[in-house]
């Protein structure tokens, strides 16, 4: 705004009338909005990933196990090119490596199979896809700006295992999300066949809805969650403890973030009609809902809350409409979920407005693993959830 500014009008200098002339660019997709730059630190993108890797957990079916089989070689490869790309020190030791090594040579043997029957070359899953980019984005920032760091103490040592241990937390979420996909398909076959007549041949060794041919991939990535599990083994918290999060200095981040969201998501939905994006928007107004019942509830552990005239506490009455309109986004976002194509992608600018604002909540509402204390209400709803 100091870069451009706007003379006030002559009759009506008010800032309604400042938006309303400027409407117009809300929905000009050929204008560059300040919504596509990428402000996020690289522990925030890492943060991301593994969030939506609980994510993807929380809704994979059979129908997703094709997608997730053929996605997860470029998952490895851009998670392998980052931790090549984390700074070296003193500290570091080979053994730091061999798990992401092995992983990646599973993976190239996966990717190397794909043509030799199911499911064949094709489309990845939109989510996969999405966690590869942040990652691929991450490490462009390391690799520009790693040379740039210096020294050799236990602060850095530890801030650089934290960023291995969320890459590797990230693949091992999305590796066990694909071994129930394929159980998941395997069950869904087996009914099929039920309902057909067909007789099928049930695996005496591992679940009896690991059937062909999922069995093989059943397999790959039960070892590839091994692998990243062995290297986990210290527990994930302990991984991340030492993470450096810098303070939040930046006060107007939150405000900027919303504002951002808001005119993405205009834009975003002038230009196209997709599911996905649905689904994206849902779920982003959901997590508004949610980190506003978090910081009433904070707020009323601070501050003594008078009683209206009703007889209750004004704090209650906007937790109980936070929770609602929380709830009622939630659902609405389970609704358009059920309804995206295969091949349909969220618009990449408002997922990347999306992360931002996580990015931007999460500096007041998170410490390294977890969320700061809630409201122990029932009709909560999770945040961890968005």
């Amino acid at each position: 705004m100091a870069a451009n500014p706007r003379p006030p009008t002559p009759a009506t200098g008010t800032l309604g009338v400042e938006f309303a002339a400027a409407e117009a660019e809300l929905f000009d997709v050929d204008a560059i909005p300040f919504t596509t730059g990428d402000i996020r630190t690289v522990g925030e993108m890492l943060a991301d990933v593994d969030h939506q890797a609980r994510l993807l957990l929380l809704d994979v079916d059979g129908d997703n196990a094709g997608s997730l089989v053929r996605g997860w070689p470029a998952l490895v490869t851009a998670a392998s090119d980052l931790w090549t790309a984390l700074p070296r020190t003193r500290y570091t030791h080979e053994p730091h490596d061999r798990p992401m090594e092995r992983l990646v040579a599973h993976a190239a043997n996966i990717d190397n199979s794909l043509t030799a029957g199911w499911p064949g070359r094709g489309v990845p899953d939109p989510r996969l896809a999405h966690m590869a980019e942040t990652l691929q984005a991450a490490g462009s920032l390391v690799r520009r700006y790693g040379p740039g760091i210096s020294g050799h103490g236990p602060a850095l040592r530890l801030d650089l295992q934290a960023a291995r241990s969320r890459t590797m937390h990230a693949l091992y979420v999305a590796a066990h999300a694909g071994s129930v996909a394929l159980y998941a398909h395997g069950r869904d076959r087996y009914r099929e066949a039920r309902q057909a007549g067909r007789k099928v041949a049930l695996s005496t060794v591992q679940s009896p809805y690991v059937v062909a041919p999922t069995a093989t991939w059943v397999g790959r990535f039960a070892t590839a969650e091994a692998i990243a599990g062995r290297y986990l083994a210290g527990g994930f918290v302990a991984g991340v403890t030492g993470e450096a999060r810098p303070p939040a200095a930046d006060h107007n981040r939150i405000a900027r973030a919303l504002a951002g969201w808001d005119i993405q998501a205009h834009r975003t939905l002038a230009a196209r009609s997709s599911a996905a994006d649905n689904v994206t928007a849902s779920r982003t107004q959901a997590l508004i809902a949610g980190v506003g019942l978090l910081l009433v509830d904070a707020d009323s552990r601070n501050h003594a809350a008078p009683t209206s005239a009703a007889g209750d506490p004004p704090t209650d009455r906007l937790a109980s409409s936070l929770a609602t309109v929380g709830r009622a986004w939630n659902n609405l976002a389970s609704r358009w979920d059920d309804l995206p194509a295969p091949t349909d992608r969220p618009d990449s600018k408002l997922l990347r407005a999306s992360a931002e604002l996580r990015a931007a909540y999460r500096e007041l509402t998170h410490d390294a693993t977890t969320t700061f204390p809630r409201t122990s209400s029932p009709s909560t709803p999770a945040l961890s959830a968005h």
